[in-house]
């Protein structure tokens, strides 16, 4: 598919303003708040909008009731008389009853403003002098009232639908809940015989319960944070923390994998899945470093995506292990007209190995395919082909075949290219981690400083590589060392392995690269070399599908 035809995905799309907003204020139809808590739960953006909507609105709370003065009230009064008729104004009350529901305003009454409506003007002259001075006091207490209403609604809180035992309160701002959590934790830290770690990153809308300091069975003290929800995928964050030498009370590692619970950083410990022994429907995951033991178990909510549940646990616990924080700029996909560069390992059964490095133009009519052997000799050959025209070199010995029509190699399939496209959702969602700026050297590009991007749950060590200045993705990487230590462990999925796109081969993708359409002409010229002579060129391989 190419990247014009790529369909947008939902979680692409920011909520709009209006719409968080009314989310904010928790007026959002009930039909409605699962879809955009669903959206929350992946997009980091929009969940720090609307930390930052919610944050406005306790700053809002916070303020002092006040009212105005009785001589502000008899001025309006006044400005009302002159404007046509006092006796159609009164005073309401704006406030509410202890337990009462959201402040509104109750039946205030304004003057009868087409009674007082003079005459229509003889010249634009007096339009303007005598009416409008008339009725600036009745305008001054429109605005008064607006005003007054609009911070009354905005620091009002309306409960609605909350889960059962969830007390209503303003959204504590995240990073103010990891503050006071910190502060829990050394507050007792000297009872503990371990070194107690708490996450930099929580999920929106984190409410810290007490810290309690227990007794595990074996008599050794563990440590307990939990923190609730009143919305979102998980209703609870319980965080565990034990010495790693002390056997567990409720924890059991399940004995197969569970999928989609297994990711680690570069140079971390791995995350693992664990299960509850007394609670099956808690998801879990566990990790051991030092003399510390910590287990990370999520209560989801009942109608919870098992994928939303994992990118709250994901981004909870890899916090831990590395701040999380977004790259200085939007990643967005690669830049449109890019040509793309795959450098792939083709394998035949237990047989000879090649290095497959394609270039595509960004419609994919011209093609530029060297192909390299690895093991079991043979010469190394090009193929460059355009709009039905096609030649085939061999390079180790001089000779050119022209094709009729030409061999067209598949392009990397989509599960190949989507990381670099949807690189923006994976770090929402906590599967990219942004490690930060480097120098990276990207083969055909040279040396380059990017936002390294690591893929925490990859079946192998995957980089996405995004420029510092623009956002945009220009290359990923694999990392095939069979030493490199596998992020996801061995049931993580593997896109950039297929055993389709050239079958009966493997091809293993190490580098997706995509470049600006510099290239010199003869970079895909189907012109043979003037030096080179006329035979047949056997292909090293040739693709069944």
């Amino acid at each position: 598919m190419n990247r014009a035809e790529r369909p947008t995905r939902a979680h692409d799309e920011h909520i709009s303003p209006l719409r968080l907003s009314t989310y904010a204020d928790g007026e959002t139809p009930r039909e409605e708040r699962a879809e955009i808590e669903a959206h929350l739960a992946a997009c980091a953006a929009c969940s720090s909008r609307l930390d930052a909507l919610r944050a406005v609105g306790a700053s809002l709370a916070a303020l002092p009731r006040t009212a105005p003065s009785a001589g502000v009230w008899d001025e309006v009064q006044a400005g009302a008389r002159r404007a046509g008729g006092a006796s159609s104004v009164s005073r309401e009350r704006l406030g509410r009853a202890r337990g009462a529901g959201p402040i509104r305003l109750r039946d205030v009454r304004l003057p009868d403003m087409a009674a007082a409506r003079p005459s229509p003007p003889a010249s634009r002259r007096s339009r303007w002098r005598t009416p409008f001075p008339a009725a600036l006091p009745t305008i001054a207490a429109l605005l008064l009232v607006g005003l007054t209403m609009s911070l009354l609604l905005r620091s009002s809180i309306v409960a609605t639908d909350l889960p059962p035992n969830v007390t209503p309160t303003a959204t504590i701002p995240v990073g103010d809940t990891l503050k006071v959590t910190r502060q829990a934790v050394d507050d007792v830290a000297s009872q503990l015989r371990f070194t107690p770690v708490v996450p930099t990153s929580l999920p929106t809308g984190a409410r810290l319960e007490p810290v309690q300091v227990s007794m595990l069975t074996s008599g050794a003290r563990c440590l307990d944070i939990t923190w609730k929800f009143s919305a979102g995928p998980v209703r609870a964050l319980h965080l565990r923390e034990q010495p790693s030498s002390a056997p567990t009370d409720a924890y059991t590692n399940p004995t197969a994998q569970t999928a989609g619970l297994a990711w680690r950083l570069s140079d971390s410990p791995p995350w693992r899945a664990m299960t509850h022994v007394e609670r099956p429907n808690l998801s879990g995951v566990e990790q051991t470093r030092g003399d510390v033991r910590l287990m990370l178990d999520a209560l989801p909510a009942s109608d919870a995506s098992p994928s939303y549940v994992a990118a709250a646990l994901r981004l909870t616990s890899l916090s831990m292990d590395a701040r999380y924080g977004l790259p200085g700029v939007a990643i967005v996909g690669p830049d449109t007209g890019s040509l793309q560069r795959s450098i792939a390992i083709v394998a035949e059964a237990q047989g000879p190995q090649w290095t497959w490095d394609v270039t595509l133009s960004a419609d994919n009519s011209y093609r530029h395919a060297d192909i390299i052997p690895m093991s079991g000799g043979g010469p190394t050959v090009r193929e460059i082909t355009y709009a039905g025209t096609g030649v085939r070199l061999d390079l180790s010995n001089n000779r050119y075949q022209a094709l009729h029509p030409p061999t067209l190699y598949p392009p990397p399939p989509n599960s190949v290219t989507q990381i670099a496209f949807d690189a923006s959702a994976y770090l929402g969602t906590g599967q990219l981690w942004n490690l930060g700026p480097t120098n990276v050297h990207i083969p055909g590009r040279g040396t380059m400083m990017v936002y390294d991007l690591y893929r925490v749950d990859a079946v192998r060590p995957e980089h996405v590589y995004a420029a510092i200045d623009t956002g945009a993705v220009v290359a990923v990487f694999v990392d095939t060392n069979p030493n490199a230590a596998s992020p996801g462990g061995p049931g993580s999925s593997q896109p950039f392995v297929s055993t389709a796109v050239c079958a009966p081969y493997t091809v293993t993708y190490t580098w997706l690269i995509y470049e600006p359409p510099t290239q010199s002409r003869d970079f895909f010229s189907t012109q043979p070399p003037r030096d080179s002579t006329p035979g047949s060129v056997p292909p090293p391989f040739i693709c069944a599908g």
